[in-house]
């Protein structure tokens, strides 16, 4: 199965990248000498030529709605398909090698309503609705995994994924001609961002404390 071709905005991307330059130049300042720190907040907040006032032309959102290719969300669906395979194969030899099996016991009772969806392939009416048969188990844990996933991803990952989030990110979604992200609203608060960053030297006398330490 080949792979969809990847189409890239190549000014979307300096952009990205630039951005990211930023994120790193707030939270690490503290690493690198003053003049370094005065160089790239001159970079990106210089009158007229930084990179914050230098706005890029504002892309009409029906433009871009024009130019999305459909083998792009056919590419999407590609990917997916080894995975809708792989799951109806498992579920496919569940079926065949535990057919009829018991593997699970809610602990509280359910109404006949929920036969179908507890007791796939088991034909015994009078069977208590507390029991969950191998089918069945199969398919609840396939689907209720992803809110576990989520909220592992949530409260475990929260701050990497912070930390790694680029501030472009939602500038790179599929376009909403009714939500289109303001450019100069959001240069315009990363610019004061940066002036109020208070810059401190982290490595002032650091040879020092480390020999202090070594003692």
């Amino acid at each position: 199965m080949s792979r969809p071709t990847i189409k890239m905005d190549v000014e979307k991307l300096r952009q990205n990248n630039f951005l990211a330059r930023f994120t790193q130049l707030k939270i690490n300042h503290g690493f690198i000498s003053p003049v370094a720190f005065l160089s790239r907040k001159y970079f990106f907040n210089k009158p007229q030529v930084g990179f914050f006032n230098d706005m890029p032309e504002q892309a009409n959102p029906f433009d871009t709605l024009l130019k999305q290719d459909p083998s792009d969300l056919f590419g999407m669906v590609k990917n997916q398909i080894p995975f809708l395979v792989l799951q109806l194969g498992l579920g496919f030899l569940i079926n065949l090698f535990f057919s009829g099996y018991l593997v699970a016991k809610i602990p509280f009772p359910l109404t006949y309503k929920f036969k179908s969806t507890l007791q796939m392939g088991m034909d015994i009416e009078l069977l208590d609705m507390k029991f969950v048969s191998s089918l069945s188990w199969y398919f609840l844990v396939m689907f209720g995994s992803n809110g576990l996933i989520s909220i592992i991803d949530y409260f475990v990952l929260q701050d990497r994924d912070r930390s790694q989030n680029n501030p472009m990110d939602n500038l790179m979604e599929p376009v909403n001609v009714n939500n289109v992200p303001d450019l100069k609203k959001f240069y315009e608060k990363k610019k004061a961002e940066l002036e109020t960053v208070r810059y401190k030297f982290l490595l002032e006398n650091i040879e020092y404390n480390l020999v202090e330490n070594w003692k």
